[in-house]
Order: structure tokens, then C-alpha cells, then sequence
């Protein structure tokens, strides 16, 4: 699944032995990073790649 929400772009892959995990990639997105950090508990494994 694709979804484009402003100049994001945000695809679902799924995992073969886990549930699918949401990859966000696009400019700007420390807000809606940070957002997304706040509202889901602090027990979710979270990967932050920058370049």
C-alpha cells in the first residue's frame, strides 16, 4: 500500500515473520516523526535512517 499524504510518501512492507511496519520517507518529517513517537508506547522498536 502507497499513501501520499502532502510530499510524503509512506509504504507498507510487510514482514514475513511479524506484523508489516510503516517506512516513512521524505523531507521535513521531524514533526510527524515526533508526533508519531509521542502518541505510540515507549515498548515499539523504532528506526530512524537519515542521509
Amino acid at each position: 500500500m502507497v499513501e501520499f499524504i502532502g510530499n510524503v510518501m509512506r509504504l507498507s512492507l510487510v514482514r514475513v515473520i511479524d506484523d508489516s511496519h510503516d517506512i516513512v520517507f521524505g523531507a521535513g518529517l521531524f514533526p510527524q516523526i515526533a508526533r508519531d513517537l509521542k502518541e505510540k508506547p515507549l515498548g515499539s522498536k523504532y528506526a530512524i535512517v537519515t542521509i
